[in-house]
């Protein structure tokens, strides 16, 4: 029952609620874990291969961080003066943080949505009611790797006759790249005609549209969702209450902690790291029945 195999609407619930939720919270603990269960359930779906990502994105928070008290000046430490007479403040930056953490955490989500959900799942969600928008849709994800394995294979050509790729002059380049990008765009042209008459000839569009992968939903999957079901609203009732709300300028400042802030919290958390405990749970499942054999 890992998170590969659920229905793709449950896929597509899941992540649209885990970027509303991401976007809404302010307070630094909802934050961390948000991140944390993003950044889980990346290295459940990629492996090692998501520190990768993880790494690209350290970047994307400094940056945001330290410009924030760049442009806001507010707030009440002041670490520096800026040359222009603007202070630099330790209020904003800890902003910067704040609203780099929730950029990161956003691309993270993104990252495991585009390793979960891929053109197959979208199309059987919108095949139905719109085929030739799934249709179209398909077709514009391959399009960029496909003219990738094109590009390579025009530049390896041109390199067989001697007119290298990038070589020469820059006249020379610039007549060399046209070449190239008419080759790419008369081949695109042609196998786009193939592509309608392969559809023409199948009778696209003359009947009702028929779904290649059946998802089937079990009782262990209804019960998953169910909890997380549970675990959401009361995770929305918490933050409706304003107990992940923060402040930063001009000082910091929390809604003090009591009851219903602890409820939200663990239900918030466990809301967004249960995809990564289900995945958790099959591998530790098939390496057990592997260890039986």
């Amino acid at each position: 029952m890992a998170m590969e195999s659920w229905h793709p609407a449950a896929l597509l619930g899941f992540f649209a609620a885990a970027l509303v939720l991401t976007v809404v919270v302010q307070r630094p603990a909802f934050q961390v874990a948000a991140a944390a269960a993003a950044l889980a359930l990346l290295l459940s779906v990629r492996g090692v291969a998501a520190w990768r990502t993880v790494g690209t994105l350290v970047p994307v928070v400094l940056a945001v961080a330290l410009v924030n008290p760049l442009v806001n000046s507010q707030g009440a430490t002041v670490i520096a003066m800026l040359p222009w007479g603007r202070p630099y403040t330790l209020e904003a930056l800890l902003f910067g943080v704040q609203t780099g953490t929730m950029l990161a955490t956003m691309l993270l989500w993104f990252a495991s949505f585009n390793a979960l959900v891929a053109g197959e799942k979208l199309s059987y969600l919108i095949g139905g009611s719109a085929p030739g928008a799934a249709l179209v849709f398909t077709m514009v994800l391959q399009l960029v790797p496909r003219f990738q394995r094109r590009a390579q294979t025009v530049f390896a050509a041109f390199d067989g006759l001697g007119m290298g790729h990038g070589r020469g002059s820059a006249a020379q380049r610039v007549r060399q790249g046209a070449r190239e990008l008419s080759a790419l765009t008369g081949w695109a042209l042609e196998g786009s005609i193939v592509t309608a008459d392969s559809m023409r000839a199948r009778g696209f569009g003359s009947g009702r549209p028929m779904r290649l992968t059946v998802y089937r939903v079990g009782a262990a999957q209804a019960a998953t969702w169910a909890a997380m079901g549970l675990l959401l609203a009361v995770a929305v009732v918490g933050i409706a209450g304003g107990c992940a709300t923060a402040q930063f300028v001009p000082v910091v400042s929390f809604p003090p902690p009591d009851g219903l802030f602890c409820a939200s919290l663990v239900s918030f958390t466990l809301f967004l790291a249960m995809p990564s405990l289900v995945n958790a749970a099959e591998r530790l499942r098939w390496r057990l029945s592997l260890s039986r054999i």
